[in-house]
């Protein structure tokens, strides 16, 4: 075995110089996982996630979050079906959410307490699913880490070395930032699954605004470090505007259910 180890590591540079001369977009296309594996990479991210910071305590926040998020996720299953979201709230102050490869997906207290309605927070986690639906994550980790996972069967290992393996894949994953197609690849997404929901789909673009708007407050470094990420937010409103106009809507949509200020009354002072 070691020696066919020796032999695939020498037959890896040329690997790679073959897959050079391929182009960006073959690139920007790598995914060595399959849904399966992507599944249960998510599910080792959660378990390394919440040994750091584990989600709220409150059971009716948690409630909350999977009821929400399975509005939207319902939505998103016929673009790619079968992909197990979970939605848990974690004490942050950041107006922010995340999802992980193969569903799993965290939101932070500041989101919700920086929302003034519900269909701004099912805006972000459309954005967030989309990432999801169009296998951001899987992407970024197969060309960050790809090499890894295929030469030391990453999602089979057990025990301490699976849970370092995992650690070490998750350090990397959240160090990346998603190109800017992507994020606007997932805006749109976004905004159509909000819109099959029964939400209006500006939601994404007010909060966008607030964290915009929010430039030289408590935590202006975070702000700018999540905007230095992302398309410029006008650029994105004016997608959304056309998007809108292309689409004829609903007079019914926006759904606000009361109980959103209700949640927002039990969020950590």
């Amino acid at each position: 075995m070691r020696g066919m180890r020796r032999k695939t590591l020498r037959f890896l540079p040329a690997f790679v110089l073959f897959l050079l001369p391929l182009g960006c977009e073959l690139l920007a296309n790598f995914n060595v996982l399959s849904d399966e594996e992507e599944i249960e990479l998510g599910k080792k991210f959660t378990a390394e996630i919440e040994k750091e910071k584990p989600p709220v305590q409150d059971p009716t926040l948690n409630w909350y979050a999977q009821d929400i998020g399975s509005r939207i996720a319902a939505t998103a299953l016929q673009d790619r079906p079968g992909i197990p979201y979970t939605f848990k709230v974690v004490a942050d102050k950041t107006i922010n959410a995340y999802a992980l490869p193969g569903g799993p997906v965290y939101i932070h207290t500041g989101l919700l307490a920086a929302a003034d309605n519900e269909y701004e927070v099912i805006g972000v986690l459309g954005h967030e699913i989309g990432h999801v639906v169009a296998k951001h994550g899987a992407k970024q980790i197969s060309k960050q880490s790809g090499i890894q996972i295929l030469l030391e069967s990453a999602l089979g290992k057990e025990g301490n070395e699976g849970a370092k393996t995992a650690g070490t894949l998750l350090g990397n994953f959240m160090l990346l930032s998603y190109s800017r197609e992507d994020e606007f690849e997932a805006d749109m997404l976004g905004v159509r699954y909000s819109v099959a929901a029964g939400y209006r789909p500006e939601g994404l673009m007010e909060l966008f605004k607030k964290i915009q708007s929010a430039q030289g407050g408590t935590d202006p470094g975070a702000v700018e470090r999540m905007l230095s990420t992302h398309p410029p937010t006008g650029e994105r409103i004016a997608r959304v505007q056309q998007w809108v106009a292309q689409n004829p809507l609903s007079p019914t949509l926006g759904i606000d259910r009361p109980i959103f200020q209700q949640i927002k009354a039990r969020l950590p002072k």
